[in-house]
């Protein structure tokens, strides 16, 4: 047989389509070090040995009845742990079967396109949850580590609920670190009438566009992801560190301002409608961790109070994480979603649409009709945060409630991810037209 060159791709295209197991193989039997170890060398351009491929016609293993089986795309050690058969007859002219590399072709499948699911140490064979469904990740920030140990790089087969755990970090740890952290800033009068002229306006354009929300919901029949989707902002995750870039730290301030009005809006309205509760709690409201966090950011703003250099670095430091553990959240969940059914599915783009265009062009009228730019001196900056706060991608924070709350938060990683991807494009334009008109 003539040896031939094929990228993985092209080889894990043709899985159970022209390349199958014959019965000769034995069942898959890599753990999940041997799959990491199996990555790493790929990313370090170790070779991984050859693939031996037998060539068979599809009309000699119909007539023959050769035995073929497929290879497994979803491992699951108790219930999908055997190759189920290939699908008989065989329609395909020619067929390659799987002589040499089984283990490592079917770890790569279940790496790069499926999941795993391994019994649990102390768990019980006929407990379902001893089976939590992993897929694998890769530390994009892990460093080469010293020749001695065998990987070099991060990989690890993650379940999907560590990233929940990763959400409640952000909800009830790193939010809060950021919203303390930008009130940390010193008292003068000219802070203060901005703080009121960034009030007033986030408070006009979160009313106005549930206003405009709640219409486009009624119109386009949208559920509750996507109503909230289309609703909320990124305030929090993508305007930080953009103020932070664009104007400096001491404009962040203002961001909050904004993302604080919409807090309480989240942690009300959002929350019973991702949650089901009809009834709003107010002793809920007040003792949630970021409505207490507001309150005592204000408190410490007015009473000049500054926290010693090692507190205040600390909560920095820890905010300054919420960008990269929402990304690595939202990356977690589209891992799991099929991309082909996001980007064909006609409610994300419509969802995107009211989020990205709509929205922005009715708040921007507003404004100009208002004359908000004139409100005060640094007005046109001030106005300019809340502006971008309010046409940011849907929020991260919805995807976080709907894993918390039990809702469809694959669908609400889907929105966000669009969202992200198209705001590249029409956040500045907006902007654009925001310094120009």
């Amino acid at each position: 047989m003539p040896y031939q060159k094929k990228t993985i791709l092209a080889i894990l295209q043709e899985l159970n389509n022209t390349i199958y197991l014959p019965a000769i193989q034995r069942k898959y039997v890599w753990k999940e070090e041997q799959m990491e170890k199996l990555m790493d060398s790929l990313l370090l351009g170790y070779p991984i040995g050859t693939f031996l491929f037998w060539k068979v016609p599809g009309k000699v293993i119909n007539e023959k009845g050769y035995s073929l089986y497929e290879f497994i795309k979803n491992y699951h050690e108790r219930d999908c742990a055997i190759n189920p058969h290939a699908p008989k007859p065989i329609t395909k002219e020619k067929i390659h079967a799987v002589l040499d590399g089984q283990q490592r072709l079917t770890t790569l499948f279940i790496a790069l396109q499926g999941t795993l699911a391994m019994k649990m140490p102390m768990k019980r064979w006929d407990n379902d949850n001893a089976f939590p469904k992993k897929e694998l990740y890769f530390n994009l920030k892990s460093q080469k580590r010293n020749e001695e140990e065998e990987i070099t790089y991060e990989f690890k087969f993650l379940k999907e609920e560590d990233s929940k755990v990763i959400s409640k970090i952000i909800l009830y740890l790193i939010v809060p670190s950021v919203i303390i952290t930008a009130f940390q800033v010193d008292y003068t009068p000219s802070i203060m009438k901005g703080l009121a002229v960034a009030c007033i306006a986030s408070v006009i354009l979160q009313f106005l566009l549930l206003f405009v929300t709640w219409i486009m919901g009624k119109m386009f029949h949208l559920n509750t992801v996507e109503y909230t989707s289309a609703y909320y902002s990124n305030s929090g995750n993508l305007i930080v560190p953009l103020v932070t870039y664009i104007l400096g730290k001491e404009w962040v301030i203002y961001g909050c301002v904004f993302m604080s009005v919409q807090l309480f809006f989240i942690w009300t309205h959002c929350k019973c409608k991702i949650s089901g509760e009809t009834e709003i709690s107010l002793k809920k409201i007040l003792l949630n961790i970021n409505m207490i966090s507001v309150f005592a950011g204000v408190f410490l703003f007015f009473t000049k109070i500054r926290f010693p250099e090692i507190i205040g670095n600390t909560l920095s430091s820890v905010g300054s994480m919420i960008g990269p553990l929402s990304m690595i959240v939202t990356g977690m969940l589209i891992a799991g979603v099929d991309l082909k059914k996001v980007f064909t599915n006609k409610r994300i783009y419509l969802v995107t649409f009211i989020r990205l265009v709509i929205e922005p062009i009715i708040a921007l009228a507003v404004i100009i009709l208002l004359g908000m730019k004139n409100w005060h001196p640094q007005a046109e900056n001030i106005i300019l945060i809340t502006y971008m706060a309010a046409i940011t991608p849907c929020a991260s924070t919805i995807t976080q409630m709907c894993q918390v709350y039990g809702n469809d938060s694959k669908y609400a990683s889907a929105i966000n991810v669009m969202t992200t991807l198209l705001a590249v494009v029409t956040m500045p334009v907006f902007v654009y037209f925001y310094m120009n008109l």
